[in-house]
């Protein structure tokens, strides 16, 4: 059978949410006769392959990868990053323009890669963060930042934004607190367990607690070690998922807690759905999986990560989550307690809103 249209799938990689949450979108493109093939790096290309080993792929170089660190202050780096993702966003603008002569698809869509648009192609870029949130000291930025970012959603076609509108909106003020680009639309969440085959069936053997960690480093592995002290001599059962695709060593148990540095996304589903508690990121992806599983969790926002430390305080206000500061990792037991009494409301779906996107 001949496919529809060709179609590029360019995640950005920083952590694994770009790659996850690009899981609901390359199934509806294939869904749809699409053929896709994946253009990623790092981390992020090994999570894809595992998910897709059918699809075609291509090593797409990471021009402006983050990493966080424990001694320099984010502001500085905050700084210095800004002026990587600027040089680097026209470095794979130009990487771009290679492929396509290459590979000649129909459509481009990039998860949040600033430099993937070409006048000669229809493009797609998928965000949440339309506004994209400061620190308390650069408060005064956020309009100006707001305005350049929309100056590159303008670049594309379209703009698809993984959230809903109305009370169950999961984004916040990144989507709302500014007024969208002309060319943006609202996708519903875009989560893989939503998907038929990744929906949890049947009775596995439930953890107390399921931790799930994922992000840039150093970040990730801080948390895991203070975790590991923390649980080490709980009397629950534990499952601990490093969010480690590409390593390929089998990660032993410690303790009382079996880990994994990754699963399939099936496994997963089952994992969550069962769970007695999660630990988690506050990342919008992981988020997105929580409402589409319905489930509540403990959230700890990377350290200095603006979006992670906003998303956590609202869906905490919100009464869906309950939100833990990394510096205040003594008080895990205590906020476990408090999401125990948590009773949110169901997220109600509504992703038919993807079928809507004339591409």
């Amino acid at each position: 059978m001949t496919p529809k249209q060709t179609i590029l799938f360019c995640p950005l990689d920083w952590g694994l949410g770009h790659a996850a949450r690009s899981v609901y979108y390359i199934h509806k493109l294939l869904e749809k006769g699409d053929r896709v093939i994946i253009a990623a790096n790092n981390a992020t290309l090994s999570f894809l392959r595992k998910e897709f080993p059918d699809l075609d792929w291509v090593r797409f170089p990471s021009y402006y990868r983050i990493r966080y660190s424990s001694i320099i202050p984010m502001p500085i780096l905050a700084s210095f990053y800004f002026l990587k993702i600027i040089i680097g966003s026209a470095g794979e603008h130009y990487f771009l323009k290679k492929l396509l002569k290459s590979h000649k698809p129909d459509i481009v869509i990039s998860d949040n890669r600033f430099g993937l648009w070409n006048k000669k192609y229809f493009t797609v870029y998928i965000t949440h963060q339309v506004s994209i949130l400061m620190p308390q000291w650069a408060k005064f930025l956020e309009k100006p930042v707001y305005k350049l970012h929309r100056w590159i959603i303008r670049k594309y076609d379209r703009c698809w934004i993984p959230d809903k509108q109305g009370p169950d909106n999961l984004s916040g003020e990144l989507s709302g607190k500014f007024p969208l680009p002309s060319n943006a639309s609202f996708t519903g969440i875009a989560s893989r367990f939503l998907l038929s085959e990744n929906k949890p069936t049947g009775i596995s053997n439930p953890y107390d607690i399921v931790v799930i960690l994922s992000g840039p480093e150093p970040q990730r592995t801080i948390l895991e070690n203070k975790l590991l002290y923390i649980l080490h001599d709980s009397d629950k059962k534990i499952f601990l998922l490093r969010g480690k695709p590409e390593e390929t060593e089998i990660t032993p148990n410690k303790y009382n807690i079996k880990m994994a540095n990754h699963l399939p996304t099936r496994n997963i589903s089952v994992l969550l759905s069962q769970a007695g508690f999660i630990i988690c990121r506050s990342g919008y992806t992981m988020i997105m999986d929580l409402a589409a599983l319905n489930k509540k969790a403990l959230l700890i926002p990377t350290p200095g990560q603006t979006e992670q430390e906003y998303l956590a305080s609202y869906m905490n206000k919100c009464g869906r989550h309950i939100s833990l500061s990394q510096k205040n990792i003594s008080e895990l037991w205590i906020k476990l307690e408090e999401l125990k009494a948590l009773k949110p409301k169901p997220f109600k779906q509504n992703n038919d809103l993807f079928e809507k996107q004339d591409i």
